[in-house]
């Protein structure tokens, strides 16, 4: 029985790209992986890469990706490319928004009240002093926090909480 049950599992049938990214999935060569994500716009975002790796943890991730959104006129549009530094920190998305990060930083984008434009909403960035001693700052719009400041631990709380994206290749 156990047997059976894992060979219907394994023909269950893969995620497809919905056929609203036709003209960006139309154009790629095979190798390509996806991910659709809640990015706060209107309709999920497209994330498209050619870089996959096992994270061990479930989940087929990545640290570059080139994102595709849908803008007000329903029309398809480039958003760019997002970058972590390495495997250590994979792309992942909470709450609408997308996060990158490295040794030195983690940085946040939404298409909220981006007309299907990726913006950034927010930076935790770390510098050194002439010391080498770490400086840590929040940017979040306007605002920029020093060290000490509450909203560098709640920057880095937000993105250890967030859900490593999982890629599927495009069919």
């Amino acid at each position: 029985m156990t047997i059976l049950a894992a060979g219907l599992l394994s023909c269950a049938q893969r995620p497809s790209v919905p056929e609203r990214f036709s003209t960006v999935t139309d154009t790629l060569t095979s190798g390509k992986h996806f991910a659709l994500v809640d990015l706060g716009g209107e309709e999920e975002a497209l994330l498209v890469t050619d870089y996959v790796y096992d994270d061990l943890e479930g989940h087929m991730a990545t640290i570059l990706a080139n994102v595709y959104a849908i803008d007000r006129e329903g029309k398809v549009v480039n958003c760019g490319n997002v970058l972590s530094q390495g495997t250590a920190y994979p792309l992942a998305v909470r709450d609408g928004n997308l996060f990158t990060a490295g040794h030195r930083f983690i940085q946040k984008y939404t298409l909220r009240n981006g007309g299907g434009r990726l913006v950034e909403a927010g930076d935790m960035l770390e510098e050194l002093d002439t010391l080498g001693e770490p400086k840590w700052y929040v940017i979040d719009g306007d605002m920029v926090c020093l060290p000490g400041d509450s909203l560098v631990n709640a920057a880095f709380d937000e993105w250890v909480r967030a859900e490593v994206i999982s890629f599927s290749p495009i069919k």
